[in-house]
C-alpha cells in the first residue's frame, strides 16, 4: 500500500496532508487523507457519511486524525462530488 496514493488524484491539500478520492474504490463512500511517502506514509480513510475514521495506518497516525477530519469537512462538497463522479 505504501506509495500507491502518489498516483491518485487529489481533491485538496493542506500543508503535508492531501485528500484523495480513488477512482477504483469500494463502498461506503470515503476519502483517503495521506501524509508523507514511503516508510513514513500515514493513510487515514475518512467516511463521507459521518466523517469518522474507517481505518488508520502508519506510525503516529493517531496524532493526525483530527486534522484529517477537519480537512475532509472543509472540502466535503468536493469529496462527495468526486466520489459520485467516480462511483455514481
Amino acid at each position: 500500500m505504501v506509495g500507491q496514493y502518489e498516483k491518485m488524484g487529489e481533491v485538496a491539500r493542506s500543508g503535508p496532508l492531501k485528500v484523495i478520492v480513488n477512482t477504483n474504490d469500494h463502498p461506503p463512500p470515503h476519502a483517503h487523507v495521506v501524509k508523507g511517502r514511503g516508510r513514513g506514509e500515514i493513510v487515514i480513510r475518512i467516511s463521507l457519511e459521518d466523517l469518522m475514521p474507517m481505518s488508520i495506518e502508519g506510525r503516529g497516525a493517531d496524532r493526525v486524525v483530527q486534522d484529517a477530519q477537519k480537512l475532509v469537512l472543509r472540502n466535503f462538497a468536493a469529496c462527495r462530488d468526486k466520489w459520485n463522479e467516480y462511483h455514481g
